[in-house]
């Protein structure tokens, strides 16, 4: 086998352009990195309501949400819930499709109506 590869002409500049390829393949994928499982799991349930088309989910770590959403006094609570949630949706303009995918993600999430924020995304 080593003789077989010994015999291949520009063998390192090959393995390289198949790493390159790997590399740019995996970098270019429509994979969301940036989101967590929980936004992956609560966008994929939301985009199952009528009429709210491609969504996604944006759940703010506790620290850095404390200035856009309203907050819980007591760590233990801090723990059990995020506070609050940001939805794009291309389908929000629609006020009904609106309100079902506040009730859902302040159901789903345990917190208050008041800490979803709805926006229209592109279509």
């Amino acid at each position: 086998m080593q003789e077989k590869l010994k015999g291949v002409k520009n063998l390192p500049l090959i393995l390289a352009l198949v790493f390159v390829s790997l590399l740019l393949y995996f970098v270019s994928s429509p994979v969301n990195v940036g989101e967590t499982a929980d936004e992956q799991r609560l966008a994929k349930t939301l985009s199952m309501i009528e009429g709210a088309g491609e969504v996604s989910v944006y759940i703010p770590e506790s620290d850095a949400a404390q200035s856009a959403f309203s907050y819980s006094d007591t760590k233990e609570d801090d723990a059990a819930h995020p506070k609050g949630v940001i939805i794009i949706a291309s389908g929000a303009d629609d006020p009904m499709v609106r309100i079902k995918l506040i009730s859902a993600a302040a159901a789903a999430l345990g917190i208050n109506e008041n800490n979803v924020k709805v926006y229209r995304g592109e279509d």
